[in-house]
């Protein structure tokens, strides 16, 4: 599969007094707002590749930001992989990244909520980065009721969703809450993200003068 050939034109949207490349992007910065993120949109260039957003927790973070990747895609895109990998390696940067399609998917249950797909490093017995970036879906966790239990939630703010690497890692990644397993008592329900998503759409939906 080559690198995306668009055959629509992307429609430049303002969301909050900025101006983004296309609607999509403006969409997911409204969803981060939504869900509580910290964001910044195109935060600085990579060699080959320049990340729509960095994305962390709206406090002081216990982990490093997520590099964000937007494209109009429903399913993973290898080569849009691969060059995130080649420029985070070449720029000596341990960060995770986060490539977002179209919009929010769900499980094969059509219960739990998935956004995109996260890349994380396999860790060496230092804790070092090593290897290249490993890329499966990101489980949504509605973090408002991680703020009833965890403290540790608590400190990263009032944020109402996190995520987390499905087949790796299963700590949230803009929390830092980790308890040993998949929080699986802690997933989003696909039909509220939906809602959020929802949200997001009218938020950034075209308006006549």
């Amino acid at each position: 599969m080559n690198e995306i050939t668009y055959n629509i034109r992307a429609i430049e949207t303002k969301y909050r007094g900025m101006r983004f490349r296309s609607r999509l992007e403006a969409r997911w910065a409204a969803f981060f707002d939504l869900a509580g993120w910290h964001w910044e949109y195109e935060p600085f260039d990579l060699s080959g590749w320049v990340p729509d957003f960095l994305i962390r927790a709206p406090l002081l973070p216990p982990r490093k930001p997520v590099l964000v990747e937007v494209k109009p895609i429903l399913e993973m895109h290898e080569p849009t992989v691969k060059r995130i990998e080649r420029a985070i390696s070449a720029s000596g940067l341990d960060y995770e990244a986060l490539l977002l399609g179209s919009g929010i998917a769900a499980d094969d249950a059509q219960r739990f909520a998935y956004v995109g797909w996260l890349g994380e490093h396999a860790l060496n017995f230092d804790g070092e980065p090593v290897g290249a970036l490993n890329f499966a879906p990101a489980l949504l966790v509605d973090h408002s009721s991680l703020r009833a239990w965890e403290e540790s939630a608590r400190r990263c703010g009032p944020m109402t969703l996190d995520f987390y690497h499905e087949d790796g890692f299963f700590g949230c990644r803009m929390s830092g809450f980790y308890d040993g397993n998949t929080v699986e008592s802690h997933l989003a329900e696909y039909d509220d993200v939906q809602e959020y998503w929802g949200r997001a759409h009218a938020a950034t939906q075209y308006r006549p003068r």
